[in-house]
C-alpha cells in the first residue's frame, strides 16, 4: 500500500476524484438543461390555452398570448432570412408602437423570395400574437439593414425614439397593408436537443474512471507485492546450478 501514497501516485489519486466530479457535474448540468427546454416546451403549449391578455399586463417579454393596440411604424420595417417548407425567404419585422410610448418588433409572417416587401397597415388597430424570446447575438448595427439575420430588437431600437421589449411578437392574426399579406409566421419548435445523450455520455465517462482506477490501484499493488517476495537480486544464477 505504501507504493499508493508516493507523491506520483497522490497525484493521480486527486486527478481522478477531480476528472469523477467533473464528469457527474456536467452530467448533471445536461440534466438541468433538458429539464429547461421541456419546461418552455410545456409552458409554451399552456400558454396557447389561455386568452391573451392586454401586452402592458406582462411582465416577462416570453411565451404568453398577448393583445396590444396601437400602429405599425412602417419606417423601421426590416426582414429576416428564413426558409419555410425548403423555400428561401423573408420573415417580415415591423415595430408596433402603443400609445404609451413603447413599442414591439412583430414577425408579421413569411414571404417567398424576391417577392415585393408589404408594407403594414395604416392607422390604430389591435394585434394578437405570442411573445417570444429575441435572438440574441446581434452585432452594432450600425445602421438600419433592410436584411438582418436575427430577430432582435435591437436591429432598430439605436433608429427607434420609443423603447422596444425585449422580446418579439409572433402575429396570430392576419392583418391587412399594402400588396400581399405575409403567411403568418408558425411558432418556433423547441427542439429538446441531446442533452439526455450527452448526460449518459458524461455519466459513463465517470463509471470508467470509478471502475478502472481501482483496477489499476489493485494491479498496482500486485505488482509491488510481487516485487517484494522475488527481488531481482535474489534471483538463483544459474552457473551455481
Amino acid at each position: 500500500m505504501k507504493v499508493l501514497l508516493r507523491p506520483v501516485w497522490l497525484v493521480g489519486h486527486l486527478l481522478a476524484v477531480i476528472a469523477v466530479v467533473g464528469f457527474v457535474d456536467l452530467g448533471l448540468w445536461q440534466l438541468d438543461r433538458h429539464a429547461e427546454k421541456v419546461a418552455i416546451r410545456d409552458q409554451v403549449a399552456s400558454a396557447q390555452d389561455v386568452a391573451p391578455t392586454p401586452i402592458e399586463q406582462v411582465e416577462e417579454a416570453a411565451y404568453q398570448r398577448v393583445y396590444a393596440t396601437g400602429a405599425f411604424d412602417a419606417a423601421l420595417q426590416v426582414s429576416v432570412l428564413r426558409s419555410r417548407q425548403g423555400v428561401s425567404g423573408h420573415h417580415v419585422l415591423t415595430p408596433f408602437v402603443f400609445a404609451d410610448g413603447f413599442g414591439v418588433l412583430v414577425d408579421r409572417g413569411w414571404i417567398p423570395a424576391g417577392a415585393d416587401m408589404p408594407g403594414p397597415p395604416e392607422g390604430v388597430l389591435t394585434i394578437e400574437g405570442t411573445l417570444w424570446p429575441a435572438e440574441k447575438g446581434s452585432d452594432d448595427p450600425g445602421g438600419l439593414r433592410e436584411v438582418v439575420r436575427r430577430i432582435d430588437p435591437w436591429i432598430v431600437q439605436p433608429f427607434a425614439s420609443y423603447l422596444l421589449l425585449d422580446g418579439y411578437l409572433l402575429l396570430a392574426t392576419e392583418v391587412g397593408g399594402e400588396g400581399v399579406a405575409p403567411l403568418l409566421p408558425p411558432t418556433p419548435e423547441i427542439a429538446l436537443g441531446p442533452h439526455i445523450a450527452y448526460a449518459v455520455q458524461w455519466f459513463l465517462f465517470a463509471g470508467v474512471v470509478v471502475v478502472g482506477y481501482p483496477i489499476l490501484l489493485r494491479k498496482t499493488i500486485r505488482s509491488a507485492a510481487l516485487a517484494v517476495d522475488h527481488p531481482v537480486g535474489d534471483q538463483q544464477d544459474p552457473g551455481d546450478l
